[in-house]
């Protein structure tokens, strides 16, 4: 798990370093796949069920993963002649009691989301809401196309190791693989010619970290086979293991070093920890709470760190139509960004921040009269407006008062 960390499409992976639903229905999963594996359905479907609720997306699609191998059993079965009537009947109560205590459990949970969801529903089309969320915002995550081309190449020879492996070892993990396989297919397919809403949601890239764990350990058996035949001196196996070991403890030193420097880093590579959440709790301290902000198009701490509303956010989590035709407006009119640009996501970062350092007198007149009352800018970036007046300054960013 720690030599293959991320590598999957969409960011997804078996464990985060941080505390999240995700982590415990990731670890629920496992050992429902594990009671599958075993034939123990009942008690797989009940582990699917319980994970669902703490990630509704990785309970779900491992359920319809593991429902899609008991289905293509179900029909092998049926088409062939030879196998008997008892089996045929057997295979069908297996199918039909994993999905029903799936569906009288979990089904329950996915009933009240559905239901909310659509008293909440707002008169926008599936079309925009796939332009303004699913590219727009969230191209990096959703839309394949948009996954860097090496983990893409990388997965695709991943699963042909597992499958290949699969194939020889183990039947059913390569039924397993074979079903994640396709409906990650059938999911590219569709988002990327149709952007039909319903299939993008669902999100079965997710199923890559599973087919990525079983081709880690495809490959790891395989090693195993192949290296003891491989004869090797002790003074070469001594030689790679002390470059590994000097090569990991100089980078453990190297960040800790660094780490004292740092004190608000979460971890390694945290880009904007320290003057954005300094900036955010500097803000706090220098506003009331009715106050309004606009900042930076990559901020996502003044809600957390500052308890401080923002005009808008390009990271903001939207997940239904409520909200955002006015989300997508109000980031037009503060970064000039909109879904119809050929950048999408985090691309967009400097077009949108080179677009906020130059709004005119009247622009940020017309934000004050909507409500915002304070801006946070890059070092060095004057607010152009009357009557603006200059909080607080650290080593990256200033606040100003409208």
């Amino acid at each position: 798990l720690s030599l293959g960390y991320m590598i999957t499409l969409g960011g997804v992976d078996l464990y985060y370093n941080t505390f999240q639903g995700g982590n415990i229905a990731i670890a629920i999963c496992a050992w429902a796949i594990f009671f599958f594996l075993t034939k123990r359905y009942k008690r797989a479907a009940i582990l699917l069920a319980i994970a669902s609720p703490f990630q509704i997306l990785v309970g779900l699609n491992t359920f319809l993963l593991l429902s899609a191998v008991l289905f293509f059993d179900f029909i092998f079965l049926v088409i062939s002649r030879t196998t008997k009537q008892s089996i045929k009947s057997t295979a069908v109560k297996r199918l039909f009691q994993f999905i029903l205590i799936y569906i009288c459990t979990a089904g329950v949970y996915f009933s009240v989301v559905i239901l909310k969801k659509q008293q909440a529903d707002c008169s926008l089309s599936d079309k925009d809401f796939f332009d303004f969320i699913f590219d727009f915002r969230n191209a990096h995550h959703f839309l394949i196309a948009h996954f860097p081309l090496k983990k893409s190449l990388l997965f695709i020879a991943l699963c042909i190791v597992s499958l290949a492996t699969a194939y020889r070892v183990n039947w059913t993990i390569f039924k397993i693989l074979l079903a994640g396989v396709l409906m990650v297919l059938f999911y590219t397919i569709v988002t990327e010619t149709t952007h039909w809403v319903p299939v993008a949601s669902f999100q079965f890239y997710i199923l890559t970290a599973w087919l990525k764990f079983f081709a880690l350990v495809a490959v790891i058996a395989t090693m195993s086979r192949v290296l003891p035949k491989i004869s090797v001196q002790p003074i070469t196996t001594l030689f790679i293991l002390s470059v590994v070991l000097l090569v990991a403890s100089t980078g453990f030193a190297t960040n800790q070093l660094k780490r004292k420097d740092v004190p608000y880093e979460f971890h390694s590579g945290y880009k904007t920890a320290n003057a954005e959440i300094d900036i955010c709790i500097t803000a706090k301290s220098l506003s009331d709470k009715s106050a309004v902000f606009v900042h930076p198009f990559e901020f996502s701490a003044l809600k957390y760190f500052g308890e401080r509303s923002a005009y808008a956010e390009f990271k903001a989590g939207l997940h239904q139509k409520c909200g955002v035709k006015e989300w997508h407006s109000r980031l037009e009119e503060i970064y000039g960004i909109n879904f119809r640009m050929k950048e999408k996501g985090f691309a967009l970062q400097e077009i949108a921040n080179r677009h906020l350092q130059n709004l005119s007198a009247d622009e940020w007149q017309t934000l004050k009269q909507r409500g915002v009352t304070h801006a946070i800018l890059p070092l060095g970036t004057a607010l152009n407006f009357d009557g603006a007046k200059k909080e607080q300054t650290n080593s990256a960013y200033t606040i100003w008062k409208l």
